[in-house]
């Protein structure tokens, strides 16, 4: 059985007030979190601060404490380990504060985590504990590195098999807002306005999860599948290309390896027209060569077809 382990004990100081309990919809975060991930495994367990108010939850759900404060995600993923039933042989542990956690990647986590004691989600050197797949037997080596007050969450990566999983390797989420904490006012504003968008804006942001999947699994008839005929790109130092320069430089990269992620910034639908502002973090390994990485902006028009379809149209790349 997998379990999933929700920790909602932190001290909210940058958000000001409780993150567990903030408004989200018709719902509190902690209680989304745990709606979303109830889907897909049972039981639940929350662990909260010792004396911290929950709002109320499913009564199956099961609520425990830290036995110490400030000892941070090795202390709660104790508390939620130990209060596993039996029949539970591991957990995918989240924090409460990630109300965009999308349900196929915790499911992909799921299966990646087979065979392994761990298994994390890693950019750029960088783990994500709390997008994590944790067995049982990982217990014991928590509380031994909790008794040495060795709180780093790397110290039991070190210790146990853990599987590090890199974005390329999964085929949703490909923006990771699983991983999108909301530790501020402006962060929670910021993901509210995105859960309660248009369709349209939904829309777009699909061809944009589209565009980066396909670019990851060297999908060119897909990429060029999501541009108007008349496309037109920008890139600094170069004429405007148009579709078919397009498909003869992507022919050209065949082998060539694109990892990444996009992060939309700014997007804003004007009737049949829309443009959004991307950051992109790419890194493109050719074969047998050095990985190299690029990051920067992008400014994108797109165009609503008349099967409601948005298409990218203008594009200008400053990815560097």
């Amino acid at each position: 059985m997998t379990a999933g382990i929700v920790l909602a004990g932190g001290k909210s100081t940058r958000m000001g007030t409780s993150k567990a309990s903030l408004p989200f919809g018709d719902e509190t975060m902690l209680q989304r979190v745990v709606r979303i991930l109830g889907g897909l495994v049972h039981p639940i367990v929350v662990v909260a601060a010792a004396g911290q108010d929950l709002p109320p939850l499913p009564a199956d759900v099961i609520i425990t404490r830290d036995e110490r404060e400030g000892r941070g995600p090795l202390e709660g993923l104790r508390a939620g380990l130990k209060a596993l039933p039996p029949e539970a042989e591991r957990a995918y542990v989240t924090s409460c504060d990630v109300p965009l956690l999308v349900p196929s990647f915790v499911s992909e986590m799921l299966a990646l985590a087979e065979g392994h004691d761990a298994a994390v989600m890693e950019i750029d050197g960088f783990t994500h504990p709390l997008s994590a797949v944790y067995s049982r037997a990982t217990l014991s080596h928590v509380e031994d590195l909790l008794a040495h007050e060795r709180l780093r969450p790397v110290f039991l990566y070190e210790r146990v098999d853990t599987r590090r999983v890199r974005p390329v390797e999964l085929k949703s989420d490909p923006e990771l807002r699983s991983l999108r904490n909301l530790n501020t006012p402006d962060d929670y504003q910021a993901a509210l306005k995105e859960v309660l968008m248009t369709s349209d804006e939904q829309a777009i942001r699909e061809v944009v999860d589209t565009w980066m999947r396909a670019s990851r699994a060297g999908d060119t008839a897909t990429v060029l599948s999501l541009m108007t005929d008349d496309v037109v790109f920008m890139t600094p130092g170069r004429e405007p290309f148009g579709k078919d320069v397009f498909r003869s430089q992507s022919g050209a990269m065949e082998g060539v390896q694109i990892d990444g992620r996009a992060e939309i910034v700014e997007l804003k639908v004007l009737g049949d027209w829309a443009y959004l502002r991307n950051h992109i973090d790419l890194t493109i390994t050719p074969p047998g060569g050095t990985p190299q990485k690029r990051a920067g902006y992008t400014l994108t028009l797109l165009q609503k077809q008349a099967d409601g379809r948005w298409l990218l149209a203008r594009d200008a790349n400053l990815v560097t």
